[in-house]
């Protein structure tokens, strides 16, 4: 092996070794940001369901009065 063959090889070494720095960077910062809208859709979920459970009790409670179990 050359000088300039080694030298190259050292040099391609070094940047694949800073591309795989960046590389990494940017997956873990799309993990996270994977990991914010898992918590805002979920958050999504739970207060439609809220609004759901919400929405049902108020039709019960006016079902409810509108029915006139006396007779």
């Amino acid at each position: 092996m050359s000088v300039i063959n080694l030298v190259s090889a050292a040099v391609n070494l070094k940047a694949a070794g800073s591309l795989g720095k960046v590389q990494l960077a940017v997956a873990g910062r799309m993990l996270k940001i994977a990991n914010q809208q898992a918590d805002s859709a979920l958050k999504l979920i739970e207060a439609a369901a809220e609004s759901m459970s919400s929405a049902t009790a108020d039709l019960n409670r006016s079902i409810g009065r509108m029915l006139d179990l006396r007779a």
